[in-house]
This record gives structure tokens, sequence and C-alpha cells, in this order.
């Protein structure tokens, strides 16, 4: 990790911005919504937690520590106040962490802590947020596709997929077909599950099919 690494929300960075040295990062998981029920007289239970094709995941926390430090308490109070009016309002953003290569986090403010030494010329600031369980890649996984059967291999968890088309088309996953207006944007209702998926395309059109992959 280098000295200037930090985290960009929002067009500003903890380091290039604010002078901000990162003292740790805490980067928890997401914990599995469990949905077990069992029956009089049976052994163990029945687990539903895939039961619509994947399981479902709460959200998880990831928290920094930033050193700040002034050359009065006037001045520290300064900065832990622009550092505090950047930080405390971030809802729903995308934050991106130096450290993460091609992923990002997306998600909000949680919680906040300040701490001073008794100089008042030194705080450490643990910032918390609240973020989607799963890092987000920065670009999207894109397929071109022309009228025919196509394999989309999906590396990440279950996610919804966004398709396009210069020319009307239709687009079948399993059981579920849609039509794409010619030049619309469209995100299917129907998530391309882990590992190989079978697409059908029908249609004169050119079929641009993306996703942005998903990982614990």
């Amino acid at each position: 990790m280098n000295m200037t690494d930090g985290i960009r929300i929002k067009d500003l960075h903890s380091y290039r911005n604010f002078g901000l040295y990162i003292k740790y990062r805490i980067i928890g998981l997401p914990e599995k919504k469990s949905i077990r029920q069992t029956v009089p007289f049976m052994n163990g239970y029945y687990d539903f937690s895939a039961l619509n094709g994947a399981a479902a995941w709460n959200e998880r926390l990831i928290e920094f520590g930033f050193d700040v430090i002034g050359d009065t308490p006037q001045a520290l109070e300064q900065e832990v106040g622009k550092v505090l009016d950047w930080l405390c309002n971030v809802h729903d953003e995308d934050i991106f962490d130096d450290t993460l290569t091609r992923f990002h986090w997306h998600g909000s403010y949680d919680a906040c802590e300040v701490s001073y030494d008794e100089s008042g010329e030194h705080a450490e600031i643990k910032v918390s947020f609240v973020v989607h369980p799963f890092k987000i890649a920065d670009e999207p996984t894109v397929y071109t596709m022309t009228a025919g059967t196509h394999k989309v291999v999906n590396m990440g968890m279950a996610v919804a997929p966004y398709v396009s088309s210069n020319a009307s088309a239709a687009v079948q996953i399993g059981t579920y077909v849609t039509s794409v207006p010619a030049n619309e944007v469209v995100q299917l209702e129907i998530d391309l599950e882990r590992g190989e998926n079978t697409v059908i395309v029908a249609g004169d059109g050119t079929v641009k099919f993306s996703y942005y992959e998903e990982v614990i």
C-alpha cells in the first residue's frame, strides 16, 4: 500500500484533496440471509435460502481510520470540519478504494467518531459506510451478439444484465423471453447465474449484452 493511497467519493480523494493518510481499513464480510425450516420429528432442516435461484445477502460494513493534523487546535478543527462535511454527506454513492483493483463499493455513510490527542493538533477520524454486499466492477463485461445461441460466462454473483440493440431484437435466457427495442438500453428481469449461461438472440440487429461483475 502506498502512503498516498486513499478513498475517492464524489470526485474528492482523501489524500489528494484533504492530505489524509489512511491509518487503517476494516472491510467486513456480508452475512448470507438464511431461511431454514424444520418440521416435528425431522432430523435437521430444509434450507430455502436459494429458493429463487441464488441466496440473498445482507449489507456489509467498511470502516476507515484517518489521521488529521493541524498547526493549531483551531486549524485542526477547521480541517476536521471539512472532512466530516465530505464523509457524512455520502449517500448512495460509489466508493473507490485505491487498494482495490478493478472494483469499488457502493453505499452510504453510517457512523463517525473523532478523537483528539492532548496537544489539540492531531485527531483521528473513524468513519464507517454501509455498502452493497459485493464489490462491483469498475467497467462492464460486454458481449456483442447477433442472431443465434451464445454462451455468457459470469464469474461473479448472480446479476441482472443490460441489453441494447441497433435494431429490434428478442433475447431469451432459460424460459425468460423479452423484446429489445432498437437503440434503447433495457435491464433484463432475470439474473445471469454464476458460471455459464445460454443466451438466445433473435432478430436482425447487433445486440450488446453487458453486466457489472459483482464478487465477494
